[in-house]
C-alpha cells in the first residue's frame, strides 16, 4: 500500500497548513498520521450542481483572419441553423475564437457545418478541450 502526501507545502519549509485526507469507509488512516481528525459525513443525498447548459466550441480562426463576433453569429445562424438564443458568449482572439452553444444543439450543428466555410475558408471547428 502506498500513501503519497501532496499538499503543496514543500517550497515553504517550517510553514504550517492544513492537509485534508479523504477516505472511504473501507480505508484506514495511516498509522504514522497523528489523528487530530474531524470526520465529515457525506451522504448520497448531497445535491450535485446542475450540469452546464452550454458547450464551448473552438474555432481555428481569429482577428488576424478578419473573423469577428458578427461573422461567427452569422455562420452559426445561417449554416448551423441556430437561433440567436442558442449562441452564448463569443470570444475572438488573434488566431482563434471560442463560442458557447446550447449543449442540446452542438452535435447536430457540428454535422451541419463540417463541410462549410467561414469567410471563404474551410476552418477547423470542434468542441473545446
Amino acid at each position: 500500500e502506498v500513501f503519497t502526501h501532496r499538499n503543496g507545502r514543500t517550497a515553504r519549509m517550517e510553514a504550517t497548513g492544513t492537509a485534508i485526507l479523504i477516505l472511504n469507509d473501507e480505508e484506514k488512516l495511516p498509522a504514522y498520521i497523528t489523528p487530530s481528525t474531524e470526520k465529515i459525513d457525506v451522504t448520497n443525498s448531497t445535491e450535485l450542481p446542475e450540469k452546464p447548459k452550454w458547450t464551448t466550441l473552438f474555432i481555428a480562426a481569429g482577428k488576424k483572419d478578419k473573423v469577428n463576433k458578427v461573422d461567427i453569429v452569422g455562420f452559426f445562424t445561417n449554416k448551423g441553423q441556430l437561433k440567436k438564443e442558442d449562441i452564448g458568449i463569443i470570444e475572438v482572439k488573434d488566431f482563434f475564437a471560442f463560442v458557447a452553444l446550447r449543449k442540446s444543439k452542438v452535435s447536430h450543428t457540428l454535422q451541419l457545418i463540417k463541410e462549410e466555410k467561414l469567410k471563404g475558408r474551410k476552418i477547423k471547428i470542434a468542441v473545446a478541450k
